[in-house]
C-alpha cells in the first residue's frame, strides 16, 4: 500500500509535538523566578562575555573563569549573535534541541531494534517527558548534553553495528563534548572504552585500537580546553573549577544529626564562612589573585567534603543512597516533597520500571545491543550519589530511557510476537 504523500510522516509529527511541548511549559508552566532566575547558573551571562569579544570570562569586570564547561556556553553565543540579547529566544532555541533529540532518539532506536514501532514510541515518550520540557525555562545545559549524549552513543552503536574505525574515533569526539558540557560524564567514554575491549568475536589487537580510537577522540576535544586553562590558571584542570565546590555542597550537613534534610547551594556557602572567600560565582567583587586562585578555592572545598566524609563514612553511604533516590524520583529532601516532585516521581517511575521490563524481556535478543544504554544509566546513577543529585541531572539519560520503556511497552503488549518485531527480519528501517 502506497502512503499518501500529502499526510505527515510519524517522525515529522512526533517533532511538532515536541517542540509545542517545550513552547507550551516555557509560556504556561508556573515557575519560581525569584528562587531561581533564568540565568541562575551563570551561562547566558558567559555567553554575553564570549560575544562581546571578552572571552570566556565572568564578572562585571570580565575576569576568566574555568568554573563552567564550555560547551553549552558557546552554544548560547551563538544564539546571543544569532537573536541578541533576547534570553526568551534563546530559551526557546532550547525547543529545537530537543527536536533534534528525538531524532537521534528515533535512529537509535532503529538501530538497536530494527523496529518503527519501538522507535516512534520512545520518540513519543521524549516528545511528552514534561519534566525535561519544563527545564527549558532556564538556562541549564542538561538539554545540549541530553543531544550530544544520544548522538555519541548512536554514533558507538553505529560502530559497534558497522565496524568502521572512524565512527569509533567520531563517537570518542562526541563523549568529549559531553563531558565538556556536563562534567559528571568525563569518565563515560573510559566506559565505552571497556565495552569495546570485552566485546567477543574479535582480536585483542583489533579491540584496543577501537577503544584506543574512542578515547583518542575525547582527548583530542578535551585537549584545547585543558590547555587553555593551563595557560589561564597554570594549572591541570581538565573540566572545571567548580567539583569540589558540588561535592562539598552535597556533603555538608553530614556533621549535623538531620544530615537527611537537604538545604541546598547556599547553605553549603554559609558552612564555610569565615574559612573560606567566597566562590567567584558568588562574589561580585572578584579579587585581585583571581582568578588564578579559583583552583586552589575548589580545592578547598573538596578537602572539606572529604574530611566530613572521612569523620561519618556511615551517614555519607546512607546519603548517597537517598541521593539516587533524590536523583530519579525528586522526593527524599526530608520535608513532604511539593506536587512537583510527585509529578516528577510518577513519571520516572513508570519510566524506569518500564524499561526494567524491556531490559528483561529483548536482552538475550539483543545481541548485546542494550548493554551500552544500561551502562549509561547506571554510570549516570553511581556518579551522581557522592555529590549533589537534583532531578534535571538525569534529563541526559532520559532518552536512553525512554528506548528500554519502548521496548517494555511493546513487550507488554505484545509479549509473544518478539521475534517479529526484533532481530528476524523486522520492519524497514526507514523513517
Amino acid at each position: 500500500m502506497t502512503a499518501n504523500p500529502t499526510r505527515p510522516r510519524p517522525l515529522f509529527v512526533l517533532i511538532g509535538l515536541c517542540v509545542a511541548t517545550r513552547l507550551f511549559m516555557l509560556g504556561f508552566w508556573p515557575e519560581n523566578y525569584d528562587r531561581f532566575p533564568v540565568d541562575v547558573d551563570g551561562y547566558w551571562h558567559i555567553a554575553g562575555n564570549i560575544w562581546a569579544g571578552n572571552g570566556y570570562a565572568v564578572g562585571p569586570e570580565p575576569t576568566p573563569t574555568a568554573y563552567r564547561p564550555p560547551t553549552y556556553p558557546l552554544f548560547l553565543a551563538g544564539v546571543r549573535g544569532l537573536t541578541g540579547d533576547r534570553p526568551v529566544l534563546a530559551l526557546a532555541s532550547q525547543a529545537a534541541l530537543d527536536a533534534v533529540t528525538l531524532i537521534a532518539i528515533y535512529f537509535l532506536a532503529m538501530v538497536i531494534t530494527g523496529a518503527r514501532p519501538v522507535a516512534y514510541l520512545a520518540s513519543f515518550l521524549w516528545a511528552v517527558y514534561l519534566p525535561e520540557a519544563a527545564s527549558i525555562t532556564r538556562f541549564w545545559s542538561e538539554p545540549l548534553c541530553a543531544l550530544i549524549l544520544t548522538s555519541a552513543l548512536l554514533v558507538f552503536m553505529l560502530a559497534r553495528k558497522q565496524d568502521k574505525l572512524w565512527q569509533y574515533g567520531v563517537s570518542g569526539l562526541m563523549l568529549g563534548a559531553a563531558a565538556l558540557t556536563r562534567p559528571e560524564f568525563f569518565l563515560l567514554p573510559l566506559m565505552f572504552a571497556v565495552l569495546v575491549l570485552v566485546k567477543r568475536g574479535e582480536g585483542i589487537g583489533g579491540r584496543a585500537l577501537r577503544a584506543s580510537l574512542v578515547l583518542f577522540g575525547c582527548v583530542a576535544l578535551l585537549a584545547p580546553w585543558i590547555l587553555r586553562n593551563a595557560l589561564v590558571f597554570d594549572d591541570f584542570i581538565p573540566a572545571t573549577t567548580v567539583g569540589g565546590f558540588v561535592f562539598f555542597v552535597g556533603n555538608a550537613t553530614l556533621d549535623e544529626d538531620n544530615y537527611l534534610y537537604h538545604r541546598g547551594t547556599a547553605y553549603g556557602l554559609i558552612k564555610l564562612e569565615g574559612r573560606a572567600p567566597q566562590p567567584l560565582w558568588i562574589n561580585a567583587q572578584v579579587s585581585a589573585q583571581m582568578p588564578r586562585s579559583e583552583m586552589g578555592l575548589d580545592r578547598l572545598y573538596a578537602k572539606a567534603a572529604w574530611r566530613l566524609i572521612r569523620d561519618y563514612p556511615g551517614r555519607f553511604i546512607k546519603l548517597s543512597c537517598i541521593r539516587a533516590v533524590r536523583l530519579w524520583l525528586s522526593v527524599g529532601f526530608g520535608r513532604y516533597p511539593h506536587w512537583k516532585s510527585l509529578f516528577v516521581a510518577g513519571i520516572n517511575s513508570g519510566l524506569l520500571l518500564l524499561g526494567f521490563i524491556g531490559w528483561l524481556t529483548a536482552r538475550h535478543r539483543s545481541e548485546g545491543k542494550l548493554t551500552p544504554l544500561v551502562v549509561v544509566l547506571v554510570y549516570g546513577t553511581l556518579v551522581h550519589m557522592p555529590i549533589e543529585a537534583l532531578v534535571r541531572h538525569v534529563f541526559p539519560m532520559i532518552p536512553t530511557l525512554v528506548v528500554l520503556s519502548a521496548l517494555g511497552v511493546v513487550a507488554i503488549h505484545q509479549s509473544r510476537a518478539w521475534p517479529s518485531v526484533i532481530g528476524h527480519g523486522g520492519p524497514s528501517t526507514q523513517p
